[in-house]
């Protein structure tokens, strides 16, 4: 198991710091109580605490699937899709995205994105509304067929939007 711990300052006045663990792994999506804790050592213990969540990614090797089964496998695994719950949350799930272009791989991952709600707003597997600003593109096809969109991070940060069953991309 690789970790990658990112550190982000919570007040201007105050240095105070909240550790962030992404860890670079063979599951793909987030785990709120790991299941095994005493493998992971102290330090995932005393982060849970302090977060709450643990986004979990995909190795390079993970197996790509297509989104419904993406997302079976992370259920499979004790866990639940990642949907952001403020845009600091997103900032660091985007970051990752940083991750594969750094290390020369163009990797896409599955989002918990699907569907439209009846004003045609794109929505996390939660049902909130995805913010438009974070939608780069979409493609022809699927802006005709709402009940077969799902969103893959892109290595820009940015979400696309591309049907569920034609890609196969580890979720997130």
């Amino acid at each position: 198991v690789t970790m990658l711990t990112l550190m982000t300052p919570i007040s201007t006045t105050r240095w105070h710091y909240v550790l962030f663990i992404l860890l670079l792994v063979v599951t793909t999506c987030v785990n709120g109580g790991l299941q095994d804790r005493k493998s992971l050592g102290n330090i995932v213990n005393s982060l849970e605490q302090i977060t709450g969540r643990h986004l979990i990614i995909p190795s390079t090797g993970d197996l790509r699937r297509n989104w419904d089964t993406s997302l079976d496998r992370c259920y499979n695994l004790g866990g639940q899709p990642f949907v952001p719950l403020n845009e600091e949350q997103w900032t660091k799930m985007a970051q990752i995205s940083g991750h594969f272009k750094d290390n020369n791989k163009n990797t896409r991952l599955w989002l918990p994105i699907k569907g439209r709600d009846k004003k045609g707003r794109v929505l996390w597997i939660d049902g909130s509304i995805v913010e438009q600003s974070l939608i780069k593109e979409e493609e022809e096809a699927v802006l005709h067929n709402a009940t077969d969109l799902c969103g893959i991070l892109l290595n820009e940060g940015l979400i696309a939007l591309v049907s569920c069953r034609n890609y196969a991309y580890p979720m997130i």
